[in-house]
């Protein structure tokens, strides 16, 4: 995972991002309190699926990130995920998404994470 935001000059430790800008990045703007309850939910599979995407590398031990969980609720999350993939495959931006339209860009259609950083993305 990376240790130093790059999302600005400062480049702060993660653990004390001191911008709105470094904790959007990380998702971890404090959304617990504001918004609709969807709006919270979404938060929270974004910073999730932010947290998966930079800190497991090919071969990486998944078996610590769900063991706070009971094998009851491991079982329930994987069948609630499964049942929200399944329904957002049938929605019209997921169509678009897999034909690369209509899908946000990030500067000059460039991911704003550097290859040089994260091998697994090449």
């Amino acid at each position: 995972m990376e240790k130093n935001c790059p999302c600005c000059d400062k480049h702060c430790p993660v653990e004390n991002l001191s911008c709105g800008q470094g904790r959007r990045h990380f998702g971890m703007e404090d959304a617990r309190h504001a918004g609709a309850p969807e709006e919270r939910m979404i938060s929270l599979l974004r910073r999730c699926g932010h947290f998966l995407h930079h800190s497991l590398g090919p071969g990486a031990d998944v078996a610590p990130l769900t063991e706070a969980l009971s094998a009851e609720e491991r079982a329930t999350l994987e069948k609630l995920l499964e049942k929200c993939l399944k329904h957002w495959e049938t929605l019209p931006q997921a169509e678009a998404s897999m034909h690369g339209e209509g899908r946000p860009t990030h500067g000059e259609g460039r991911h704003p994470h550097s290859e040089s950083r994260h091998p697994h993305h090449r």
